[in-house]
């Protein structure tokens, strides 16, 4: 069981959080135009492609009968989850092509397969690629294969619309970040999962999230390479709520992994993962595969914060209102301009407490037996909400409301402690981190806790960058703050918890950018 060989997810843990010399950033990175760069899009050849619907409805509502999957819904789905949102224009341009996610220099490392258990009007069952650059499923292995999947997830799929499969591929930000990717990918594939969420409930769908599965009985369905690409997540759909169903008895991957004839399916790429460079990501990685169904770990409870009634809290003022349309949050989200100065325009309370609420609303995963509220807990550094002092707050998953941590002006220790200067968070509206006791975790979950940890604040940075969409906000995700320096502000120096992730959340400027929608 190498998943619990746990000093492979410290020791990444150490490096990726150190800006020192012996961190993962001392490493250097790589430079963009090299010959050997990654193309952005994965295109598989001499395989059958099934073209997509490319007349959509405007939002995401949902349709009246889901017992299969309609090519409507499968399109929307899709498209909505990860396609190719808008191309952008201008000086300061730098990245033309983006999709409904943020993604580190647009590079995507996320790829995402499809099951497909019946045939939905011209599409056979079984296992594709999506190909956004042409929204349109390209066949890697036909035919429904519904046992191996199954009991690879360890997950009665009986009534199951699909399955919903997220990659890495390593090296389409590795070129750059080199073992750095490993952390960039596990927060991009969370985001993916946590916008398949919001897709899939607005179409009328329930989604489970998976993080444990047998890895290599996956792989090889997929056809995917040995240390190039590896399986993050899976999402499985359902046309109504139910409980996620465990199978009884135990399985192998080493028994489900005879009877899955290899695939060596060929796309067009450019370059191969660096082993030398990036041996500490194809470690981690090999050392965080599940070999056992028994290795699954359900209903974690890692020590939270306490919610004392003698804390100073604040109470929600009325949440609720008009729903957010989806797909019109979908198109304006994005991550600002390259030197990211939001407008110091204040907020209303109502908007900030329908956001972060969202944010840590419950949803169904395979880490609690019942749907529940992320494990993560999400603090908030405040400088422009209408009604609300500025300061450090956290935001109680038990109670619903803010605690109060430090009531001052943080706007200037907010900008010492980020290592990027393009970026201005005193101009902000607030500051979100999302934070976990990555200790904890590892002794739950062994190594296979690191990308837990990162996949579920790119599912909670997310909903923070849609939702706060809806309401005309722009959010800029970001690992560049430094991390002794956050944890002081946070008042946790004293503990394990890790600040994993930075949302800057506040007004665009006008910028230099021309955005043209892809919508189909």
């Amino acid at each position: 069981m190498r998943n619990r060989h746990t000093s492979i997810c410290q020791t990444f843990f150490r490096k990726t959080f150190d800006y020192g010399p012996e961190g993962l950033l001392a490493e250097g990175h790589g430079e963009e135009g090299s010959p050997d760069e990654p193309f952005r899009f994965k295109l598989y050849q001499h395989t059958p492609h099934y073209a997509l619907e490319h007349i959509l409805p405007l939002e995401c509502s949902p349709a009246s009968e889901h017992q299969t999957l309609d090519p409507t819904t499968l399109s929307l789905l899709l498209f909505s989850t990860y396609g190719l949102a808008r191309v952008e224009q201008g000086w300061d341009a730098g990245w033309p092509y983006h999709r409904f996610v943020p993604s580190a220099r647009c590079f995507f490392p996320v790829e995402l397969y499809f099951w497909l258990p019946e045939q939905v009007n011209h599409i056979p069952a079984g296992y594709y690629h999506y190909d956004p650059l042409h929204h349109r499923l390209a066949l890697l292995r036909p035919g429904g294969c519904h046992n191996e999947l199954q009991r690879a997830l360890n997950t009665d799929l009986t009534g199951s619309l699909g399955v919903i499969l997220l990659s890495a591929l390593f090296w389409k930000n590795a070129f750059r970040y080199y073992n750095f990717a490993y952390r960039l990918a596990a927060q991009e594939a969370g985001m993916v999962a946590g916008n398949a969420c919001l897709v899939a409930e607005a179409l009328g769908l329930q989604g489970h999230v998976q993080y444990q599965f047998l890895d290599q009985p996956i792989n090889r369905l997929l056809g995917f390479e040995a240390y190039e690409e590896s399986l993050f997540a899976a999402l499985s759909l359902y046309p109504e709520p139910r409980q996620r169903q465990r199978l009884t008895g135990h399985t192998m991957a080493d028994t489900l992994l005879g009877g899955i004839a290899p695939l060596a399916p060929v796309y067009k790429k450019r370059g191969a993962l660096d082993r030398l460079r990036c041996s500490l990501l194809i470690e981690l990685d090999q050392y965080s595969m599940l070999e056992c169904t028994d290795e699954f770990v359900s209903d974690i409870s890692p020590d939270q914060p306490s919610c004392s009634p003698g804390e100073q809290r604040i109470a929600p003022q009325y949440v609720g209102g008009e729903p957010v349309a989806l797909s019109r949050a979908l198109q304006a989200r994005n991550s600002g301009d390259v030197f990211f100065a939001p407008f110091p325009l204040p907020l209303e309370q109502p908007s900030f407490w329908n956001i972060i609420n969202a944010a840590m609303k419950p949803y169904t995963s395979d880490l609690h037996s019942v749907c529940a509220r992320p494990f993560l807990q999400l603090y908030l550094v405040i400088n422009h909400i209408i009604g609300i002092q500025k300061g450090v707050y956290r935001f109680c998953t038990h109670c619903g409301l803010l605690h109060v941590i430090d009531v001052s002006d943080p706007s200037m220790h907010l900008q010492e402690l980020v290592t990027q200067v393009a970026i201005n968070c005193a101009s902000a509206n607030m500051v979100c981190y999302i934070v976990g006791d990555h200790q904890a975790a590892s002794s739950l979950l062994g190594n296979r806790s690191y990308r837990i940890l990162h996949m579920e604040s790119g599912l909670i940075a997310q909903r923070l960058c849609v939702v706060g969409a809806s309401y005309g906000l722009v959010a800029r995700c970001s690992d560049s703050y430094h991390i002794e320096r956050c944890r002081d502000l946070l008042h946790l120096a004293n503990c394990s918890d890790l600040p994993l992730f930075q949302i800057v959340i506040g007004h665009e400027r006008p910028g230099a950018r021309y955005r043209q929608s892809l919508f189909l």
